[in-house]
């Protein structure tokens, strides 16, 4: 490159001028410093001028501000360019007027570290790369999970480390057979989930395990003292509304003699490590198979996030 297109290094280096970084002329003093060589040349490049707080002094001391388009390093490593109406005098990282994170920029090769974040409100998409932490607290609301550590990777925050869930269940008592949708109750919800009637809907994608359960201790009893009849209970996870997992359990068959006739055996059935996008919909629906008889007891879902 010719000398005379890298205004201002030209007048440095024949000494014929100094650059005022300020008003982007040349003085006719023929006196350089070389700190307001070095900040020239950079600011002209379009280069970080070093630290804020260092380059900020620097410009005070002689009484200037950072021209808009200057780029200095915050404290939290991000690159940062002073925009129209600022004057750089203000701490970039607390997101004073003025400033341009430009640390995303280009072909994303910055050399910034990450930040992390310590909050129960999400960080501002503006102020967050790729990398970033942020440590949500125990009041974070739906739809990010309370009490975790989650990455940013570009597009939406993933669970880094912590296991949050919800525990929706209901009450059961049914009488008659066929399938019946189970009413869901909210018990615990740390993962930003929601639950309406029938329905646990996803607040955030990512992967999950789901475990249901007829809980242990309930019961199936039945009208009159000898039925000739079986007793079976089944349950269903669906996913938007469709099946996609099924488990039985057949507790009797043949004369009855007493009633209640306890379930032997918890019914459990899960669906473990499967990707959900928010806004799926997970419900449960039970089966009973006895004629005169019922299902008295409980049914649980527990929802965990994995990523």
């Amino acid at each position: 490159m010719a000398i005379d297109k890298i205004k201002p290094l030209d007048d440095f280096l024949t000494g014929a001028r100094t650059y005022n970084p300020l008003k982007k002329t040349t003085d006719d003093e023929f006196v350089v410093h070389p700190i307001e060589n070095y900040l020239a040349c950079g600011i002209y490049a379009g280069a970080p001028l070093g630290n804020w707080q260092t380059i900020r002094d620097l410009f005070a001391a002689a009484g200037q501000v950072m021209p808009v388009g200057a780029r200095v390093l915050g404290g939290n490593g991000k690159i940062y360019a002073v925009g129209a109406g600022g004057n750089g005098m203000a701490d970039p990282v607390l997101g004073g007027a003025g400033w341009t994170d430009v640390s995303a920029g280009g072909s994303g090769a910055t050399g910034t570290t990450p930040t992390t974040f310590s909050s129960d409100a999400p960080p501002d998409p503006a102020k967050v790369k790729v990398g970033d932490m942020w440590k949500t607290g125990g009041a974070t609301a739906a739809p990010h999970p309370k009490n975790c550590v989650m990455v940013w990777d570009g597009s939406r925050w993933m669970l880094q480390a912590g296991s949050p869930s919800a525990v929706v269940a209901e009450a059961v008592s049914y009488s008659g057979t066929g399938w019946k949708a189970v009413n869901l109750t909210e018990y615990q919800n740390d993962i930003g989930g929601s639950t309406s009637g029938t329905e646990f809907s996803i607040g955030a994608p990512g992967v999950y395990d789901i475990v249901v359960q007829i809980n242990p201790g309930s019961a199936l009893t039945w009208a009159g003292a000898a039925q000739a009849d079986w007793l079976g209970t089944a349950l269903q996870l669906l996913i938007n509304g469709t099946n996609v997992t099924e488990g039985y359990n057949v507790n009797f068959a043949g004369p009855i003699a007493a009633s209640p006739f306890p379930a032997a055996h918890p019914l459990v059935i899960s669906n473990i490590g499967n990707f959900f996008n928010a806004g799926d919909k997970l419900s449960v629906k039970l089966f009973h198979g006895a004629p005169g008889g019922s299902f008295s007891g409980a049914v649980n879902m527990r929802v965990v996030r994995r990523s």
